[in-house]
């Protein structure tokens, strides 16, 4: 706070073991934000924490953090249309500006999958990754 920034606690969910800060002040401007939050911040938490702590997200001003449940109740539009093909979709991780998702049905969809999850969370995700999960010949 000596240098006019700060850090606010915005969420915890202790069951998934996940902090979400949010940069305040200089902070939320200054060229080495990340690196404060990465190697200053972030590091003292797991320390403190250890193996209760899965991750620390960075929440930007004005905006939630976003969670598994959010991306999954996004997803509820398109479940339909997926299982009319006879597929399924499940939201297994959202952390460190990555959303993973796990799909079984046509490959072509699993496209259109990311891409409408990137476009509805733009600002949040750097990477969406669907895993196209094969089934298992024992349930074929």
């Amino acid at each position: 706070m000596a240098d006019g920034g700060n850090v606010e606690v915005m969420q915890v969910v202790p069951e998934a073991g996940i902090i979400s800060l949010q940069l305040q002040g200089a902070c939320g401007s200054c060229p080495s934000s990340q690196q404060t939050l990465k190697l200053g911040i972030e590091k003292e938490l797991f320390d403190a924490f250890g193996g209760l702590l899965k991750s620390v997200q960075e929440v930007k001003p004005g905006r939630p953090p976003v969670t598994v449940e959010m991306v999954d109740k996004f997803l509820d539009q398109l479940r339909p249309a997926i299982e009319n093909y006879g597929g399924w979709m499940e939201v297994t991780g959202v952390e460190d500006g990555v959303c993973n998702i796990n799909y079984k049905g046509p490959a072509m969809i699993a496209t259109g999958i990311r891409d409408a999850v990137k476009e509805g969370f733009k600002n949040d995700f750097e990477t969406v990754v669907v895993l196209i999960v094969e089934e298992d010949e024992d349930t074929e």
